[in-house]
């Protein structure tokens, strides 16, 4: 008499397969900055050579005291360079400086 039932290959190579797409979608904390007034975040794409206006999500959260704190976070995205600019100009110059552009 078997206590433990014998589960078919099938089956576990979904659940193998299922785990390592769960593992692939992580986040992990890149960097942090501090946003300068008066400036935009720009991210720069290492294989386009392309520079755009950076994926910026803001939420809310209310405290039990009745206070709102705010966290601001970015959508990184893969082979890019983000950079704090006053426009696209200044942020072509700043690429130009570091060697990236």
């Amino acid at each position: 008499m078997e206590l433990i039932p014998h589960l078919s290959q099938e089956k576990d190579d979904s659940t193998r397969m299922e785990q390592l797409q769960k593992q692939n979608k992580e986040y992990h904390l890149v960097g942090k900055q501090r946003k300068v007034a008066g400036h935009t975040l720009f991210e720069f794409d290492r294989k386009t050579k392309e520079i755009r206006f950076a994926d910026i999500s803001r939420q809310a959260a209310v405290g039990m005291d009745g206070s709102v704190k705010y966290q601001t976070r970015t959508d990184i995205h893969s082979g890019c360079y983000y950079i704090q600019a006053l426009n696209k100009k200044n942020a072509e110059k700043k690429l130009r400086k570091i060697g990236l552009l």
